[in-house]
């Protein structure tokens, strides 16, 4: 199959007992014979079956190896999404994500209600349905905020073969037009004093957070089995069990460092639970008692932040290294660079450094 497929025609024929129907013709890409299928008396019908049979058609040229789902209602996605979010979103999140979908399909049924399937749907809906939220006085944030929920949704459509890509994927945000963020990481500095400050065994679980930029559920509900310092590229796995589910519901592998393995090693193993770090008397974390701790330290060195300041410390002392942002986000597991973005905050000290790299060198 060398040539591009053909996208494949629809038309209207009358049949033998008179009565009007829709036919799909196409070219067979790996015979190219010409095809036709006769679907029934919807157009719509027609329509979803010519998207679907090219789809396949494109999916078998690329060699990508994976056949599309059928396809399903915006409304039948939009249930299959919430199911699979159900438990990994905060209270807070589930709130957000419904206003969202109110959002959506609010201005679908008004602005386009013929379009109620999921493989109708293009860019340019979702460009006017924010277009539409900016015109009703929301803020940039808020829109940002639709279209970032917008990408999640769809992202998860492609992962479930309901579609081959994104319809938000390419869809640029809009200029924040919240105040300066607040910094939300420490400095080396302060990182060194805080570590120093922490008593043994709640140091090295504050410290795998810095080194790893895990959240604090994935380190509190991390399992031997999922530790892995034997492979070629020593990592552990972020998974869900029988208890727990990841923020994302997806698997995903952070590599370890020379000092992260120290860690782990040095961790004991626990007859009567799987899990690799726990309390000081053997037990599984109390998520509460990580930051209590924490806060503790904080207090007496008169530092602002939190445990999920170790996420944004990780995230930013490895970009002032040059690291890049695609990079960032797969050990983060965030889905795009921008969400990273929001994780990355730069010192002063690195700015003013950056800024003399274009200082002129000057000669005796």
């Amino acid at each position: 199959m060398n040539d591009r497929p053909k996208v494949p025609t629809i038309r209207q024929r009358t049949n033998p007992s008179g009565k009007k129907v829709w036919i799909i013709d196409y070219v067979d890409p790996e015979t190219g014979e010409r095809k036709r299928e006769t679907i029934g008396t919807r157009k719509e019908d027609a329509e979803r079956r010519k998207d679907h049979l090219y789809d396949e058609m494109m999916v078998q040229w690329r060699g990508d190896g994976v056949l599309l789902q059928d396809d399903i209602t915006i409304e039948d996605l939009l249930t299959e999404f919430f199911r699979h979010k159900e438990r990994s979103l905060k209270p807070k999140s589930k709130v957000r994500y419904r206003i969202y979908e109110k959002n959506f399909l609010d201005f679908m049924k008004a602005a386009f209600p013929q379009v109620t399937f999921c493989r109708q749907i293009q860019k340019i809906y979702l460009e006017e349905c924010l277009d539409h939220l900016a015109q009703s006085g929301q803020k940039n944030g808020t829109v940002n905020g639709q279209l970032r929920w917008f990408r999640t949704l769809f992202n998860f459509a492609v992962r479930e073969r309901r579609l081959l890509t994104s319809p938000a994927q390419h869809i640029s945000g809009r200029p924040d037009d919240r105040k300066a963020r607040p910094n939300k990481a420490w400095s080396p500095e302060q990182v060194e004093q805080i570590l120093q400050k922490l008593n043994p065994h709640w140091r090295q679980i504050h410290e795998f957070l810095y080194l790893t930029g895990m959240r604090q559920g994935e380190l509190i509900n991390l399992t031997w089995d999922a530790v892995k310092l034997d492979d070629r590229i020593p990592h552990i796995s972020i998974q869900a069990s029988d208890d727990w589910t990841p923020k994302d519901n997806e698997i995903r592998h952070i590599q370890l460092g020379g000092r992260g393995i120290e860690i782990v090693k040095s961790q004991s193993k626990h007859e009567n639970h799987p899990y690799v770090f726990t309390g000081p008397m053997g037990r599984k974390i109390n998520p509460n008692r990580i930051y209590d701790v924490l806060k503790e330290v904080l207090k007496e060195l008169g530092f602002p932040g939190s445990t999920h300041w170790w996420r944004g410390t990780f995230t930013s002392r490895l970009a002032e290294k040059g690291h890049s942002a695609e990079a960032l986000a797969k050990l983060l597991g965030h889905s795009t660079t921008e969400m990273t973005g929001r994780y990355t905050y730069f010192r002063d000290e690195h700015l003013q450094q950056i800024v003399h790299d274009l200082d002129p060198v000057t000669g005796d």
